[in-house]
């Protein structure tokens, strides 16, 4: 498949194999300062149902990647992982690979009425008009010696008297759509019913979760009867 650039040179888009890896952690050197995502995940998105991973070549190397993943029953496409060559951006790459990747879900999945994104810089006025803003989520990236913090965790802790654990119970497979799909979960607990796994916004509907529990993780709520936290 290609598209013409706005340079009139010549992109082929392709969907991501296990064989582009590389040429993938070639483009994304220096990307969250060295701590990107991508490289432990993308083995998985690639095999993951719903997703479909696409990348840009010019001369047949790999110059910019773009994640599709269809959410919400089939009504909202997930736009992830969305980067260009360090020596290729400001030449409309993204751009031609976000129209690319647009014109192949309305043709793949024309039920799609909405596309979710996740970005990690500040929006301005004009994205904004465009986007509404679901939910904000803070990460905190750290670099540190584990026995050095194990250490003075130690420290902390006889300080205090001792550590407490907080209660705590994990949720079995089959109780997790009769906890997080009550009216009370859903309003009380996550932030405008959406929730948030790994930087991916789902909808709380038992479609979604369908999706989620393939990806064996483990949900833990302060207390099963009425919930007011939860993790996952």
């Amino acid at each position: 498949m290609k598209l013409e650039s706005a340079a009139d040179s010549q992109l082929e888009f392709t969907i991501a194999t296990e064989r582009d890896f590389e040429e993938i952690l070639a483009i994304s050197k220096g990307i969250y300062g060295g701590l990107d995502y991508l490289p432990s995940r993308y083995h998985a998105w690639i095999h993951e149902p719903n997703r479909t991973v696409v990348l840009a070549k010019k001369n047949g190397i790999v110059i910019g990647l773009q994640s599709v993943y269809i959410i919400d029953a089939g009504e909202t496409a997930l736009v992830e992982g969305l980067r260009v060559a360090p020596w290729e951006r400001g030449k409309g790459v993204a751009g031609d690979l976000q129209r690319f990747c647009s014109a192949m879900v309305k043709e793949k999945h024309p039920e799609v009425k909405v596309s979710r994104l996740t970005r990690d810089d500040k929006l301005g006025a004009k994205d904004l008009r465009k986007y509404r803003i679901i939910a904000k989520q803070g990460i905190l990236l750290l670099r540190f010696q584990a026995q050095e913090v194990l250490s003075r965790l130690d420290a902390v802790v006889l300080a205090r008297g001792g550590f407490r654990l907080e209660p705590s119970e994990l949720l079995l497979e089959r109780e997790v759509p009769e906890v997080v799909l009550r009216e009370a979960f859903r309003s009380e607990v996550l932030l405008n019913q959406t929730i948030i796994q790994d930087w991916q916004p789902f909808k709380a509907t038992r479609s979604n979760l369908g999706l989620l529990q393939k990806k064996s993780l483990h949900w833990v709520v302060d207390r099963k009867a009425r919930p007011t936290v939860a993790t996952l």
